[in-house]
């Protein structure tokens, strides 16, 4: 029987810089399936536009000039594309957690919070 890792995982893996870790795990074929809420994806999407989390870039850890709109701008650039797949399949989305699991054909499951 093979055995598939699951990850759960939240939006402070975002905000704190960590995702760079799980993003290696995906794409070292360790983690087949992702289930987070809805914060961790806009916030994945978001980071993966505008190097932000809520508002304040991820390398600078500043604020970012009007960064509280991207966490919005990130949820509508999605609902344009119809999807994270479609996203990453139209090159909108170029890195990222979901980007990884697109890309190496992770599943992954969103529930609303």
């Amino acid at each position: 029987m093979k055995k598939k890792i699951l990850v759960v995982a939240g939006p402070g893996l975002i905000h704190t810089g960590a995702s760079q870790y799980l993003v290696e795990m995906i794409e070292r074929g360790y983690v087949q399936i992702l289930f987070g809420g809805n914060g961790l994806a806009v916030h994945d999407v978001e980071a993966a536009l505008y190097g932000t989390s809520l508002g304040v870039y991820l390398e600078k850890k500043i604020r970012a000039a009007e960064g509280h709109e991207h966490h919005l701008w990130a949820i509508n650039a999605i609902r344009k594309a119809w999807g994270i797949k479609q996203a990453v399949e139209q090159g909108l989305m170029t890195q990222g957690v979901f980007y990884s699991c697109v890309k190496n054909g992770v599943d992954f499951l969103l529930a609303g919070s």
